[in-house]
């Protein structure tokens, strides 16, 4: 199994890859952080919880996905 990285580009969030090879999306974003030609205007972001999604408030995407995990919750991927 790969193990995703982040990338500064995207926030420094990580970026999830479709079977096709097509970035679909990213996960945790920092929206202060992410370069503006590289923005996720036509990406799904995902984020851990509410409070998350709140400091992506601003932040123009194709879809929001927000899980409902406690704070201390890690995602993992890979």
């Amino acid at each position: 199994m790969q193990r995703r990285i982040p990338e500064p580009r995207y926030g420094p969030g990580t970026p999830l890859v479709k079977v096709d090879g097509y970035l679909y999306g990213v996960a945790r974003p920092c929206p202060g952080l992410l370069v503006p030609s590289n923005g996720v205007g036509q990406l799904t972001v995902f984020v851990r919880n509410k409070s998350e999604a709140k400091l992506l408030a601003g932040m123009e995407c194709k879809e929001l996905v927000v899980f409902d995990l406690p704070e201390h919750e890690e995602l993992l991927f890979g």
